[in-house]
């Protein structure tokens, strides 16, 4: 069981019920932000959440993703 990630002080994510997700382009302005600045979309039933780069669990949410899905990239490319 991977339990439950704490995103911020409201909301909380249950990582088994991740289908899938993916870093999305993230603009400010006309400005395209950089790959490790985008926003992240996860995938659960009948609903896609979108999370935003700055907020305080995002890190952990994409390192128990990362986890969830097998995925051994380094930090600094995502």
């Amino acid at each position: 069981m991977l339990g439950k990630v704490r995103y911020n002080d409201s909301y909380g994510l249950d990582l088994e019920q991740v289908l899938a997700w993916k870093r999305v382009p993230t603009q400010y302005g006309e400005l395209l932000l950089s790959m490790e600045e985008w926003d992240l979309e996860v995938y659960v039933p009948g609903n896609k959440i979108v999370f935003k780069k700055d907020d305080d669990g995002f890190k952990d949410l994409i390192d128990r993703l990362r986890v969830k899905f097998m995925f051994n990239l380094p930090t600094d490319a995502l």
